[in-house]
C-alpha cells in the first residue's frame, strides 16, 4: 500500500463520517478499500461502548470470505456470568489491563492463540491476527464509551507485512474518530428519546427541529447536546 493509497483511504472516512454515513460503511468501505490497494484484510472487527439503557456496546464486523453474518451486533453487560469470563479471555482485555496499544499474534506461524477466538480464526485459514485499541483522553470520556477496539486479520500466506501493519497504524484511529463521531451521534439521539420524548420541552425541542434536523444538529454538536438535553429535561420535572 503506498501513502497515496492511505491518504486517499483516510480521506475518504473522514468525508463519509462528516456525511452522516453508518459505522458499517465506515469499516466494509476501510476494509474493500485496502483489499484494492493491497492490504490484505480478510475480517475485521471493532467495538464500542455505547449510553443505552439496554445495550453496553455495539460490534460491527466485516469479513470476505463469503459467509452471511449480521454486519452489526449489540451486547448487553459484561461484568458478569459468561459473557465476562469472555471478556477476560480476550485480546482486547488483555490490551486494557497491560496498557498496551497493540496485540498480534501470527497465528499461522507457530505464535500461540493464546486469546478468545484466535482458535478459530486460524481453524478458517487465518494466518495473522492484529488487535489494536485507541483510548480517549480523560476529558472526551463519555460513560464507558473509552476506547475503540478493533481486530484485523488476514488469509495471506505471508500474513501481514510490517508495510501492512504500519498502514493499518495509520488508518485505524482515523476510523475510530469516524465511529465516535456518528456513535455520539445515535447516543444523542437515545437520549432525547429516553429524556425527552414525553415532556414540554421534548415537544418543543420536536416543533423546532423535524427528524431529519435533530439528526443533523446531534451529529454537529456531539457531547455538549447531552448537558442541553438532560438540563430541558430535569427542568421539565421540577416543574
Amino acid at each position: 500500500m503506498h501513502e497515496r493509497d492511505i491518504e486517499q483511504i483516510a480521506t475518504w472516512i473522514t468525508e463519509r463520517a462528516l456525511a452522516g454515513a453508518s459505522e458499517t460503511e465506515l469499516l466494509h468501505g476501510l476494509c474493500e478499500r485496502a483489499n484494492a490497494a493491497g492490504l490484505p484484510v480478510s475480517s475485521a472487527i471493532a467495538i464500542i461502548d455505547t449510553l443505552h439503557p439496554i445495550w453496553e456496546g455495539r460490534v460491527f464486523l466485516w469479513r470476505n470470505d463469503g459467509v452471511e453474518e449480521q454486519p452489526t451486533l449489540e451486547y448487553a453487560s459484561t461484568r458478569q456470568g459468561e459473557a465476562a469470563e469472555r471478556w477476560k479471555r480476550s485480546a482486547f482485555h488483555h490490551l486494557l489491563e497491560t496498557g498496551a496499544d497493540e496485540l498480534r499474534r501470527r497465528i499461522g506461524f507457530g505464535e500461540p492463540a493464546d486469546f478468545s477466538g484466535l482458535d478459530e480464526l486460524q481453524e478458517r485459514g487465518h494466518t495473522d491476527y492484529v488487535a489494536l485499541v485507541q483510548r480517549f483522553p480523560s476529558e472526551a470520556v463519555i460513560g464507558e464509551m473509552d476506547a475503540i477496539y478493533s481486530h484485523w486479520t488476514t488469509r495471506n500466506p505471508d500474513g501481514f507485512g510490517e508495510a501492512d501493519c504500519a498502514a493499518l497504524r495509520r488508518l485505524v484511529p482515523t476510523l475510530a474518530l469516524g465511529l465516535k463521531c456518528v456513535s455520539l451521534s445515535r447516543i444523542a439521539e437515545t437520549l432525547v428519546e429516553v429524556y425527552l420524548e414525553r415532556t414540554p420541552a421534548g415537544a418543543c425541542f420536536k416543533a423546532a427541529f423535524p427528524v431529519e434536523r435533530q439528526n443533523a444538529s446531534t451529529r454537529c454538536c456531539g457531547s455538549p447536546i447531552f448537558t442541553a438535553i438532560t438540563s430541558l429535561a430535569d427542568s421539565d420535572r421540577t416543574r
